[in-house]
């Protein structure tokens, strides 16, 4: 490397900045004469060399640390050693601090060598404990350094020569140095770029193992990820072969992920069409329902093709996503609100006859048979139904309610059992579940039953027997888990009797039935109602009503509420939109309510009111003249009038219905 002359040139500019600390001549390098200056300033003796080593906790802590870098290392280092074998040098690994690691000796005589200048594993090559050397530069400079004989600081180091590399992270940080140490005069110019090639090998490999080991992370967490989805998910090579399989998709198809690996897709899934799907799909995701042959069964899924393709545009295969149907309609009926919202608490009532529909009802809701609620328009029976289903073992399913009597006649049958693609004009090329797929896992609320078309109940019939449900246009039927409660307010075995309703229909729905009693049978709770409804709407008006005066709610109580339940909450909102005072009056109840003229005779041509007293009794006709003549002389007042003829306020009221009188006509008379 150095002619004679260089080399007695170098010996004599170490030897002047031993003893003076200026180095003599210009042959010796910058970066050697840099080096020796900071080695002077570290308080460095160039002629005691120090041989400072880790303790044996340290050594093992630093091992450990760099455990990885050290095992790609050793292979590429063993190399280098057979490369220079027999030529006395040896491979050196060190960590970023130039503590030795690994030592590679080609021979016992090189191996002591270098326990001599205590190169070996657990030594300390750092610059500021052994001055100017191969290692402690290379690691000082961050850069490939040779540092030949008279170079190195101390004496004790002239007979060698040693070549530092440093080997980086992908970060750029520095994890160790790569160094090869031998006889001086063995040096060959091609030393520093073996040891350049190997440092670079080793980084590389530490790139590749890093991002090996960032894939196999990736793919545990893909796996794991896979694995604990709802839904079942296959995937498929561009040859149509299932190349992964998670075990949601096993439980669905009934196999195991040993048998279906490796296996065409028909082979594990029985249906022509997502077969034809696969075969077609390009760039666009297919999104279908689709009738999948399950242990002889067919089963309705919801099916995704989601293409995979090269940087090229070529495919690669396909990922498969297989959800029930049933759990894609539990998740449309909960952004849809399809679901009951009243309980047993929201039922308000403290008569005998009420507090009995609520014991039969939670009795119901124990059970799993059909339920036939009956009663009038407006007694609350779709509260009660949903009420039994939020009380029962399917609360947490779909509560599904459809007015059979709602619906235009050629709709009946699509909407209560869905149609497949393409079954009549107008209809989705996908298909359309029905309300009793939806419903399914939870309730079915069909209402006003006894108008179902008569040609639709057979098909019904058999959906409540049979737990099966074949769509308009479709063949397959397709299996569902609802529970049934059906109302109405009409007389089903007079409809039997004239042949508008099926009688094995009604014995089907007429399990478990329920009389849910009109509000006129049971006035006890009239107060209570009227009162609960007060404060619901009083709260949603914001308006500072506190109550229903007395002779309003007299009022309240005597009336027959033919629109029962429903018809009473719509008298006491209409009150409050028109109250201007902190209790509800009669003032503020509707004109027919007030006057009764439900029950009056219409006025005649001459625009006179005719008195519908020719039916009474001659005792109930005194009594209406009576009345009249009161109401005369209070201007209307009811209460004046009442208080006159010795009468209560209730009796009052009732009176006036019974007779066909108004307060409002003898008001300003």
């Amino acid at each position: 490397m150095f002619s004679t002359e260089e080399a007695q040139a170098i010996a004599r500019a170490w030897r002047s900045f031993a003893e003076t600390g200026t180095p003599d001549g210009e042959v010796v390098r910058p970066v050697i004469k840099e080096s020796w200056k900071r080695s002077r300033r570290a308080g460095l003796d160039p002629f005691s060399l120090n041989k400072p080593s880790l303790t044996q906790k340290e050594l093992d802590r630093r091992l450990t640390r760099r455990k990885n870098v050290i095992e790609i290392a050793k292979p590429f280092m063993r190399l280098l050693a057979d490369f220079v074998a027999g030529s006395g040098f040896a491979v050196v690994l060190s960590d970023e601090e130039g503590c030795v690691l690994e030592v590679v000796a080609d021979s016992d005589a090189v191996a002591n060598a270098c326990k001599e200048s205590a190169l070996v594993t657990g030594g300390v090559r750092a610059e500021r404990f052994v001055g100017t050397n191969g290692i402690g530069t290379c690691l000082a400079l961050n850069e490939p350094v040779l540092i030949w004989g008279e170079e190195h600081f101390f004496i004790g180091l002239h007979k060698w020569t040693c070549t530092g590399v440093p080997i980086h992270g992908e970060s750029g940080e520095i994890l160790g140095c790569l160094s090869m140490s031998g006889p001086k005069e063995r040096v060959h110019l091609h030393t520093l770029g073996m040891v350049i090639a190997a440092a670079a090998a080793i980084e590389k490999q530490i790139s590749l193992e890093r991002s090996t080991a960032e894939t196999l992370h990736m793919n545990q967490l893909l796996i794991a990820a896979t694995e604990n989805l709802p839904e079942g998910l296959v995937g498929i090579n561009a040859m149509g072969s299932i190349t992964h399989i998670n075990h949601c998709a096993c439980d669905m198809l009934r196999t195991a992920q040993e048998r279906a690996i490796g296996r065409a897709l028909g082979e594990v899934i029985d249906s022509p069409q997502l077969y034809c799907d696969v075969k077609s799909v390009t760039s666009e995701v297919i999104d279908r329902e689709m009738t999948l042959k399950i242990g002889g069964k067919s089963v309705s899924h919801s099916v995704t093709l989601k293409p995979l393709q090269n940087n090229a545009g070529l495919s690669e295969g396909a990922i498969v996503i297989i959800k029930p149907t049933s759990s894609v309609h539990r998740l449309v009926n909960r952004v849809t609100a399809a679901r009951a919202h009243y309980s047993f608490e929201h039922i308000v009532g403290v008569s005998e006859k009420m507090r009995e529909v609520v014991r039969q009802a939670s009795v119901a809701a124990r059970s799993t048979s059909t339920v036939l609620l009956m009663g009038e328009s407006g007694t609350g029976k779709e509260l009660l139904a949903q009420a039994i289903h939020n009380a029962g073992r399917r609360r947490g399913g779909p509560f599904i309610a459809i007015n059979c009597g709602g619906l235009p006649r050629g709709l009946v049958e699509s909407e209560l059992f869905g149609y497949e693609g393409g079954s009549f004009t107008g209809s989705k090329k996908e298909g359309h579940p029905g309300k009793f797929e939806l419903a399914d896992t939870g309730t079915i609320f069909l209402d006003e039953i006894a108008d179902m078309p008569y040609d639709i109940q057979g098909t019904l019939l058999r959906v409540l027997q049979e737990k099966e449900v074949v769509r308009v246009g479709g063949s397959a039927g397709k299996q569902v888990d609802v529970r049934t409660i059906a109302a109405t307010n009409k007389d089903l075995e007079s409809a039997v009797q004239e042949k508008s309703f099926r009688l094995d229909l009604y014995y089907r729905l007429n399990v478990f039935s329920i009389r849910v009693p009109p509000l006129r049978e049971r006035r006890d709770d009239i107060a209570i109602l009227a009162d609960y409804f007060t404060k619901k709407y009083r709260s949603k008006m914001n308006k500072p009503v506190m109550g229903i005066e007395g002779d309003a709610l007299s009022l309240l109580r005597e009336w027959d509420w033919p629109g029962n339940v429903r018809e009473l909450e719509n008298v006491i909102e209409r009150a409050l939109n028109v109250c201007e005072s902190e209790r509800i009056t009669v003032q503020d109840l509707p004109h027919y309510l007030v006057s009764g003229e439900t029950k009056r005779e219409q006025p005649s041509e001459s625009g006179e009111a005719r008195e519908p007293w020719g039916a009474l009794s001659t005792i109930e006709t005194v009594q209406a003249q009576a009345i009249v003549e009161a109401l005369e002389k209070t201007g209307g007042n009811i209460r004046k009038a009442a208080d006159n003829l010795g009468l209560g306020r209730r009796t009052m009221y009732r009176k006036l219905r019974r007779y066909g009188l108004a307060p409002e006509q003898f008001r300003g008379a």
